[in-house]
């Protein structure tokens, strides 16, 4: 790169810095990474996303005593949910991801970690790496080659374990395994009826998607919400209601998320 370009470059990454500093909190992430890098442009990642559930939350007056961040990656998300709930609870399997996740917790007071993902039963599986989009680290078969092999845990026994019996919303971002993590979480959803919210990619992975859909409508939910429009940048944005049924009938796209509740 030329040194003029370089030059340019640098000015803009500074405004950006120097732009986010005063709206959001000072992440610790990896430089070469997605996610930190849109961190590094927006303040946070998907940031329009969270402002949008920031304000359903507020705006429908959902309780906000307990989170669970299934797939916390460096916790973006969870630092986030700290301004909306009482307390976090953070689960991130990858340690590398982990190591950053704990450091960017010292930053508030109400965020609690651990070193594990979230299953249908407590196991351990191997995963792929993805080096320059962490966040897109997927489990996969013992058969396939792999990088890493990650700790799962199934959620129920996990909360009956910590007494934890009361949780308002629950984030679901694990690349592939949601109905997996939703099978292992049926006795909270039952007796908590949280939010919940997936990230489905609808057009490469529509089966898998289904499947962990369908699953919640077996445990009683009714109601999906989606984001009005889906430009990037930092437009404003909020979270449309539709029944489950017509969110099904919808063009099939990607969704980084989408909330479901009874």
């Amino acid at each position: 790169m030329n040194i003029i370009k370089r030059f340019f470059l640098y000015k803009l990454l500074n405004s950006f810095v120097k732009k986010n500093t005063s709206e959001t909190m000072p992440l610790t992430g990896v430089l070469n990474d997605h996610i930190s890098l849109k961190i590094i442009i927006d303040g946070w990642f998907e940031r329009r996303e969270l402002d949008a559930l920031k304000q359903f939350f507020l705006k429908n007056n959902y309780p906000t005593k307990l989170c669970l961040d299934v797939g916390a990656n460096i916790g973006n998300h969870s630092l986030f949910f700290s301004t909306i709930f009482d307390q976090v609870v953070s689960f991130e399997p990858l340690l590398k991801t982990y190591k950053i996740l704990e450091i960017n917790s010292l930053l508030v007071d109400n965020i609690k970690t651990f070193n594990f993902g979230i299953s249908d039963e407590d196991k351990q599986m191997p995963a792929a790496v993805s080096e320059g989009n962490l966040g897109a680290t997927k489990l996969v078969d013992f058969s396939e080659d792999f990088d890493e092999t990650l700790n799962l845990k199934k959620l129920d026994s996990f909360l009956e374990e910590k007494k934890i019996y009361e949780v308002s919303y629950i984030k679901y971002d694990i690349e592939g395994h949601e109905i997996f993590a939703l099978r292992g979480s049926e006795q909270v959803i039952k007796n908590s009826s949280p939010i919940i919210s997936l990230e489905l990619e609808m057009t490469k992975h529509y089966e898998n998607c289904l499947e962990a859909i369908d699953y919640l409508k077996v445990c009683g939910y009714k109601s999906a919400y989606i984001l009005k429009n889906s430009f990037s940048g930092g437009l404003p944005s909020n979270f449309k209601k539709l029944s489950i049924d017509d969110f099904l009938k919808i063009k099939k796209r990607r969704h980084k998320m989408v909330l479901f509740s009874k």
